[in-house]
């Protein structure tokens, strides 16, 4: 079993990296010494969703969990039908005992947000004809509303296609022992769906040191343009629930990001908690949005205020969006020149 269970983490390891930081930086892509790596490596399995959901259970989305050993994981990331098969299994029997008619199922860590599938469902939904701004609002919203799976089978299904799943689930066998694997809690979380949430309504906060002091949309490249009359009443409601949260998160999470939905006066809910070090983990700019730990100022108010609550003022130029999205979005939202007619051309040959 130990000869298979390396064999996989190598097969693993030669997964395509995503094309999107992910914002972790760890082997040798980083300066960080063996114990930093180590160090580093706990505290972003420590983020998962099953540390941090029994603290904030009434202030979150219903949700479940499902163990992940070492044959688990290995099988994920590579597609074992036998393992994939009766995880879907396991999925379907929680919607079955919670009565849920859909669920977001993803690993403990990270979405299977990138998976190919959801990208060529969300295209559907943009019209090529439009201006960039609102063709990354539709293909944002697409995405996001197909990520909810009505059975186990699709849910594994858009895991095993993913970059970022395949990503974490090698970065978790790189543990050292079995008892290091194991205080991950690595497992896949199921998480009742009701309904999308507005893209505006979502915004990231900036834990540092137990405080909050950064806020911003999290759909960081987009304008909206009713944001700017609501924000500073999200800002209120965001304040007043991460300060019934601090005592409760604090000891445990001091520092780290916080995903918040907002949904009218008085309404709003936490989405999940995300790691955060200042070091390695969330440190850039798809992590941060609209702040950049790279940047002074933004560092200075992330770590001591006074807090501010950001929202994009106007629509950016088609140029400085493109260099907001990844090559992936940005290969299918704005084709290189010709492109569409090459397409075209090949069509009729044809």
């Amino acid at each position: 079993m130990l000869a298979e269970l390396q064999a996989a983490k190598e097969r693993l390891r030669s997964a395509p990296a995503p094309e999107e930081k992910s914002g972790i930086v760890k082997g040798e892509e980083s300066e960080l010494s063996p114990e930093e790596i180590i160090k580093t490596r706990a505290t972003f399995f420590a983020s998962g969703a099953q540390h941090w959901f029994p603290l904030v259970e009434n202030y979150t989305f219903p949700t479940e969990f499902i163990p992940l050993d070492k044959i688990d994981c290995a099988g994920i990331g590579e597609g074992d039908t036998d393992v994939t098969d009766r995880l879907a299994a396991e999925v379907d029997k929680v919607l079955a005992a919670r009565g849920w008619e859909r669920a977001f199922v993803k690993l403990s860590t990270r979405s299977a947000k990138d998976a190919p599938h959801i990208l060529e469902e969300g295209m559907k939904d943009v019209d090529m004809n439009a201006d960039g701004e609102t063709k990354v609002r539709q293909l944002s919203f697409g995405i996001q509303s197909r990520l909810c799976c009505a059975n186990g089978k699709d849910a594994l299904a858009l895991l095993t296609s993913s970059n970022r799943v395949k990503e974490d689930c090698t970065y978790a066998l790189e543990s050292e022992t079995d008892e290091e694997y194991k205080s991950f809690g690595f497992c896949l979380v199921v998480r009742e769906w009701k309904q999308e949430i507005a893209l505006e309504a979502e915004f990231r906060g900036i834990v540092w040191n137990g405080e909050l002091y950064a806020v911003g949309q999290y759909f960081s490249p987009l304008f909206f343009p009713g944001l700017s009359a609501t924000k500073e009443a999200a800002a209120r409601d965001i304040i007043a629930l991460h300060e019934e949260l601090k005592p409760v998160l604090a000891g445990v999470y001091p520092f780290c990001i916080l995903d918040f939905a907002w949904e009218g006066e008085g309404k709003v809910t936490l989405i999940e908690l995300n790691p955060f070090d200042g070091v390695a983990l969330g440190c850039f700019p798809a992590s941060t949005g609209l702040f950049r730990w790279d940047d002074e100022k933004d560092r200075q108010i992330i770590k001591n205020g006074p807090f501010e609550i950001r929202t994009r003022e106007a629509p950016q130029s088609e140029i400085a969006l493109k260099l907001t999205l990844g090559h992936a979005w940005r290969d299918l939202l704005f084709p290189p020149r010709g492109a569409k007619e090459r397409k075209v051309s090949a069509t009729q040959d044809a």
